[in-house]
């Protein structure tokens, strides 16, 4: 009898079942929950309010977002767990369909917030501003503006956050001047680098709001700084210049800042978000497919086919999970199988943008010779396969223009069916939808370089550079950047 009910324990418990979903919209914002509707609702309104702020203080325009951010906040611990590990309680990953926001199971949103809110605040200025920002300013700023505090009627600026109180006894703090000229970031422990945030942080803290603390006002100088830096004078020239003092002396002077209890705070009031709050349950199909989505996007491909095999296939709505599954099936050479879900999917509904996406998708990975079991054609791209995806992903951007995942794949068929020139228009085409991606910063660079443009190549480079963090694309970043500015002095 123990045997048994020890079986039965296990039938029902090695998988856990996954609690209902539902998706709530705003006017800029998408959540994906199984959290509570007071909660989801809660996360939703601060969002809005904290992009308020942040446009409001950076004196940025409140435009509509090219696309809702998407943001997935997970109650249950094991699914949330088995999907990023422990001691996580939430992450930004930025992929070809849009940035992804994910929040774990926590007690209050605070437990996450200054790192989704950093991430947000580089997404939002990102993509809002042509000012290039260096490294220390870039991080300090949105440490700065993350540890906002959000209350009903107001936000304040210029609190220490909780998570961060332990900055201030760090030993050996970095000198101003390593600021401006950053190692990579496997060249130091990761110690270094909590105290890189944390000069940073104050660095920035003390142009903003010194002032509330008896010290300087130095908003000028700091404009002025970055208006040098943007013309290319070398970081601390261009500090020096501005400042009219020199990196020592305002070093003294962040010594002596470093001692504040930062206890006070600027008051930015605001009123609470009264825009769209749409609310609708998700499907099992579509839970099952957000789900999978998510976890593909973060080469979770095992995980991302576990959801997709318990879809009821023969409901329409299971449309999408069926195209997704196609594309992760065929990555693993179950090629009839994956070419049988893609049909099925596309008698569902073959007016989808998403399918229609998966389908081109599935067709340019087909057309790739590393996807083929004939070995006579593995160094051939099928064109007849790239004209095929051309004609689905072409159709998905009939429905919906501005799908910027059907465009990443619009590029793919315009490299191997379409000039340079066509490639390279695709190419802008994406980046206005998106100009923080730095995956389309970097194809736009390449391509002027190749096409003996540097001079217009380098603010593409310049601009990844910048916003990486990635050690390995920083260095070869950082020699393409040689190569474009040697080919530019070549050429005058």
């Amino acid at each position: 009898m123990l045997r048994i009910f020890t079986l039965l324990l296990t039938l029902f418990w090695v998988t856990p079942a996954l609690a209902t979903w539902s998706e709530y919209r705003s006017t800029n914002f998408t959540i994906y929950t199984d959290e509570s509707p007071d909660k989801a609702e809660k996360l939703l309104r601060q969002f809005e309010q904290f992009r308020a702020v942040v446009l409001q203080y950076m004196n940025l325009p409140d435009t509509q977002e090219n696309q809702r951010m998407m943001i997935l906040m997970y109650a249950d611990r094991d699914h949330f767990f088995r999907l990023v590990g422990e001691h996580v309680g939430g992450f930004y990953v930025r992929t070809p369909a849009g940035p992804r926001m994910v929040v774990g199971p926590q007690e209050t949103f605070a437990d996450s917030s200054v790192v989704l809110f950093h991430e947000y605040v580089h997404y939002l200025v990102r993509e809002n501003s042509q000012v290039h920002y260096p490294m220390w300013y870039d991080e300090g700023l949105a440490e700065f503006l993350a540890s906002a505090v959000i209350e009903e009627d107001r936000v304040l600026l210029g609190p220490l956050h909780p998570w961060r109180k332990g900055w201030m006894t760090l030993p050996r703090w970095p000198h101003l001047r390593d600021l401006f000229n950053p190692p990579l970031m496997d060249e130091k422990p990761l110690y270094y680098w909590a105290r890189f945030y944390a000069a940073s942080w104050l660095t920035v803290h003390y142009l903003e709001l010194g002032t509330i603390y008896d010290f300087p006002d130095y908003s000028a100088q700091t404009r002025q700084f970055l208006v040098l830096y943007n013309q290319g004078v070398e970081p601390e020239e261009a500090f020096v210049q501005a400042f009219d003092k020199s990196v020592n002396e305002m070093h003294r002077e962040l010594r002596r800042y470093r001692r504040q209890r930062f206890n006070q705070v600027i008051s930015f009031p605001t009123t609470p978000y009264e825009g769209e709050l749409n609310v609708r349950a998700l499907s099992h199909n579509e839970q099952q497919f957000v789900l999978a989505d998510l976890a593909w996007r973060m080469d979770k491909e095992k995980e991302a086919l576990e959801y997709l095999t318990d879809l009821k296939t023969d409901e329409k709505d299971a449309a999408r999970g069926l195209s997704l599954r196609a594309v992760l099936k065929n990555h693993n050479k179950e090629h009839d199988e994956a070419y049988k879900d893609l049909v099925q999917a596309l008698r569902h509904d073959k007016s989808d943008t998403q399918v229609l996406m998966n389908a081109g998708h599935f067709y340019l990975d087909t057309a790739n010779p590393e996807y083929s079991d004939d070995e006579d054609v593995q160094s051939v791209v099928n064109l007849d396969y790239v004209r095929r995806a051309q004609e689905y992903v072409q159709a998905a951007l009939k429905q919906e223009p501005d799908f910027q995942e059907a465009h990443h794949y619009h590029i793919q068929v315009q490299r191997h069916l379409g000039t340079q020139r066509d490639v390279l228009q695709a190419m802008m085409t994406l980046y206005q939808m998106a100009p923080s991606d730095i995956a389309i910063n970097i194809a736009i660079g390449e391509l002027l370089a190749e096409a003996d443009r540097p001079d217009l190549a380098r603010q593409f480079i310049e601009r990844a550079l910048g916003w990486t963090h990635d050690d390995e694309l920083r260095e070869k970043l950082s020699e393409k950047l040689e190569e474009i500015i040697k080919l530019e002095a070549e050429m005058g």
